[in-house]
């Protein structure tokens, strides 16, 4: 195991493919041996709750809005100062940007974009 901690921020843990694909990584974080907190903006409930992996440490932050998740998440880097945090979804990206910024933290931030490619409808083709 090493002392490497990271962050895996999300606004919320209800049910969607990119709230999916953080639990994955959390996953793949936790058998390289990273200590890994899953960081949810709002209470954690739905059908994915069960599906955290165990091993992670799941941080409610029971945030109301984007400057409240980013004044709570700010609390979070500081008491456990993680080497990076890695935010998927909007919301959690712009927390994430603040609340390094207001914690005052050498945190590395990881903000990430996702969305669905629908290449049927594609017009433009795809590289390879």
């Amino acid at each position: 195991m090493t002392d490497v901690r990271v962050a895996l921020h999300i606004p919320f843990l209800r049910g969607g493919g990119v709230e999916r694909m953080v639990l994955n990584l959390a996953e793949s974080f936790l058998n390289r041996g990273v200590i890994v907190d899953l960081v949810v903006g709002e209470r954690v409930g739905g059908p994915l709750a069960s599906l955290v992996p165990a091993g992670i440490q799941v941080v409610e932050l029971q945030a109301r809005g984007t400057w409240d998740m980013a004044e709570k998440l700010a609390r979070y880097l500081r008491a456990m100062k993680p080497k990076a945090v890695l935010g998927a979804l909007t919301p959690a990206n712009l927390a994430a940007i603040v609340a390094r910024r207001l914690s005052g933290q050498p945190t590395r931030v990881v903000a990430s974009v996702h969305t669905a490619v629908d290449i049927a409808r594609s017009t433009t083709p795809l590289r390879s």
